[in-house]
């Protein structure tokens, strides 16, 4: 149970730490107060093909721009892809296999924005294959090389099959 993030700095208290994975073992939960927001008009996702810059730095940037998704597929997975599947539609994104394949998707109400910044971002680490996106079936596209990294997960080596441990990480940013 998360009690230590029940207490927030201002003082005021957030029970949703503490009953979120508890199994309704601490209660029930009877009133809830929901907060609407806005839903951005458009959506912006980018892929970004990385050889060589530096990941930590380039990652501290994108991160300031509050993407509402940011994630990644290292190269080594790519090339697994094309040997073991046959699955080739990372290159849609470069020529050759990139030490590291970004995702970056913008889906608020500053996404235009925030994409001027990023583009200013990937021209000074050098990054040559950008594309992003705000068309639907062009972002799904873009998606369906993050996906296919599924099929590998049960991919059969000498009779021996990874079991899944998760769908993905998720790293919060604050």
């Amino acid at each position: 149970y998360a009690i230590n993030e029940v207490k927030s700095e201002d003082g005021s208290f957030d029970l949703t730490p503490l009953f979120v994975g508890s199994d309704e073992s601490l209660g029930v939960i009877t009133q809830v107060i929901l907060k609407l927001e806005q839903v951005a008009e458009e959506t912006v996702f980018c892929v970004a093909a990385l050889n060589g810059q530096d990941m930590n730095e380039l990652s501290a940037k994108i991160i300031s721009l509050e993407p509402d998704e940011f994630s990644f597929i290292d190269g080594e997975t790519l090339e697994l892809l094309e040997k073991k599947i046959g699955d080739t539609s990372w290159k849609k994104f470069a020529d050759k296999t990139p030490d590291t394949l970004l995702f970056i998707d913008f889906d608020d109400r500053k996404s235009e924005k925030k994409l001027k910044k990023l583009n200013k971002i990937m021209d000074e680490f050098g990054v040559e294959n950008f594309v992003s996106s705000t068309d639907f079936e062009e972002q799904e596209s873009f998606k369906s090389v993050r996906e296919s990294v599924k099929s590998l997960r049960n991919y059969d080596f000498r009779g021996v099959q990874a079991p899944v441990i998760g769908e993905g990480i998720l790293v919060q940013t604050s």
